[in-house]
């Protein structure tokens, strides 16, 4: 009995041994068994992640293009030499982001900004226009919608619940039947993966990564055929439509519950039609079927050619995450010109801890406060500085610039942007550049 169980217990620790070797390959298998159920995982693995680091780099170039003069070559040459720079920083748990761009042109900068949030509001930093720090409250947002000595004034807090869909069961069964449609128009387009070598770059340092490359080119019939599927989708899926309809439930109840249905022009005899309506459904998928049935049939009408193509690569480490995405998207043009624009994003799954110092990150000027007075001076004094670079990397400029047209016109520009009286009581606009 003494020797049986012996060998038993030989054969569980066997057993285990094999497990702990084995059980990572077949997951290997399992994951990797179909091109778009792997991708579809890696996906899934950076939107669960907690933290997120994407480096993100872009190169112009342009090919075919008969340079007749000097003025046409520097031109090709400095658009063959333009990169922009990206590195964002995601924090989920403690609602933080760091976006920081850069422009560059042979090494040389040409921009740098950031944009800093977290859950009280956006901070940007841009050196070489502010004289400090812009910064917008998300109370000041609120304000400006909700003006304390108007009466029809609506509070937006009350209404950011009819944003948050993580755990909206329609949405899951959205995901769930979209992942199915694009793994019907996609799956066969895969090519063969191989092993590459990416170079990451974390907290000053750099390693080589070993990682297996998906790779799917797709062209402008591609696309037509992927766009059309999409919305075939959004026409037919049931659960959009019922997904639509659940928020404006919500947003009804909470109109009800604040006193604000006469504010959005609405009744409670409205909200009681809407909701007992049983004609409702029945317009209402009358009107969206309608709506997608037109622009399935415009997609129809387009005509596609070979004037355009994406070549992707997506590069996975040993845990299937996406490590590296390599676009390059190609625009062919009349006279055989082609322009490449190649966007190559390196992703690591965790954030230097320093990345976020709120020494750097101040509230110096309120956006709400920003005048042409904020801007003149350092924007007259950065566009000199960039005009002065321009002409020491491309000294040919110089001349050309002087003898140009152009450069009678952009005089004329800033004396009419420096002359101007600019209406200080409207917010600057403002926009939020996509990066790293």
């Amino acid at each position: 009995m003494k020797s049986n169980k012996k060998v038993f217990g030989i054969i569980a620790v066997i057993l285990i041994v094999i497990c702990f070797f084995s059980i990572k390959p077949i997951k290997h298998y399992v994951i990797r068994k179909d091109n778009f159920n792997w991708l579809a995982y890696g996906i899934k693995q950076q939107y669960e992640a907690k933290q997120l680091n994407l480096q993100e780099e872009i190169k112009f170039s342009v090919k075919g293009i008969s340079a007749n003069n000097e003025q046409e070559k520097v031109f090709n040459d400095m658009f063959n030499n333009t990169t922009l720079r990206l590195d964002m920083n995601y924090d989920y748990d403690n609602f933080r982001n760091l976006t920081k761009v850069k422009l560059k042109n042979k090494n040389e900068d040409f921009g740098n900004l950031e944009l800093f949030s977290n859950k009280e509001g956006v901070i940007l930093k841009c050196s070489d226009i502010f004289n400090g720090n812009l910064y917008l409250d998300y109370k000041d947002i609120c304000k400006f919608f909700n003006t304390s000595n108007d009466s029809n004034s609506i509070n937006i807090e009350n209404y950011l619940p009819l944003f948050d869909v993580s755990k909206d069961s329609y949405i899951k069964n959205i995901n769930k039947d979209l992942l199915s449609t694009l793994k019907n128009s996609l799956n066969h387009k895969f090519q063969n993966n191989e092993n590459v070598l990416i170079k990451l770059k974390f907290e000053e340092s750099e390693k080589l990564v070993k990682c297996n490359e998906l790779k799917i080119s797709l062209n402008s019939e591609d696309i037509k055929n992927i766009l059309k599927e999409l919305n075939k989708f959004a026409k037919d899926n049931p659960n959009i439509k019922l997904f639509l309809k659940s928020k404006i439930n919500q947003f009804l109840d909470i109109a009800v519950k604040n006193n604000d249905l006469d504010k959005f022009g609405l009744t409670n005899k409205d909200v009681k039609e809407f909701k007992e309506d049983k004609n409702f459904d029945k317009y209402f998928h009358k009107e969206w079927e309608e709506a997608f049935t037109q622009i399935i049939n415009e997609i129809d009408k387009t005509q596609t050619n070979d004037d355009f193509k994406i070549d992707m690569s997506f590069r996975f480490d040993n845990d299937d995450k996406i490590r590296n995405v390599l676009c390059i998207y190609t625009f062919r043009q009349l006279g055989n010109i082609v322009f490449n624009v190649e966007q190559n994003v390196n992703i690591n799954y965790s954030i230097d801890k320093q990345v976020f110092d709120s020494s750097k990150y101040t509230k110096d000027i309120k956006i709400t406060e920003l005048t042409p007075n904020n801007l003149n001076s350092n924007m007259d004094k950065y566009l000199k500085d960039m005009e002065k670079k321009l002409t020491n990397l491309y000294p040919e400029l110089n001349n050309n610039y002087n003898n140009s047209g152009y450069s009678n016109f952009n005089n004329s520009v800033n004396n009419n942007y420096n002359n101007s009286n600019l209406n200080t009581d409207y917010y600057t606009n403002n926009y939020e550049y996509g990066i790293n």
